[in-house]
């Protein structure tokens, strides 16, 4: 979790509300800002899309930045869908929906 920190007239501040993480493994250097204003809307609806094909109880991943740097926020769904998300689950096992994505 991000706490609020000063470096040498740098700030980090959390890209938002509620816990992120760092994400050095995909974003190991500060990104650039067309990068960082791109990213973040489209990252969201596909990770979204993802979650609700598949049935997860996530809303899906969002991500922020500060100073270049990319953190990464999970996204849970709401309380209205689970009901819904664990039939789609269910469907995707017996069906084996991830075939369909295969295919394509």
């Amino acid at each position: 979790m991000i706490k609020s920190v000063t470096s040498n007239e740098l700030r980090f501040e959390p890209p938002g509300p509620g816990s992120w993480v760092q994400d050095p493994v995909h974003f190991p250097r500060p990104m650039t800002r067309y990068w960082q204003e791109l990213h973040p809307p489209a990252f969201k609806k596909g990770t979204n899309d993802f979650a609700r094909f598949y049935g997860l109880l996530i809303d899906g991943l969002q991500m922020g930045y500060v100073n270049g740097i990319a953190y990464r926020q999970v996204l849970p769904a709401t309380e209205a869908e689970i009901p819904e998300r664990f039939k789609r689950a269910e469907q995707v096992f017996t069906q084996k929906l991830w075939r369909e994505q295969l295919r394509d």
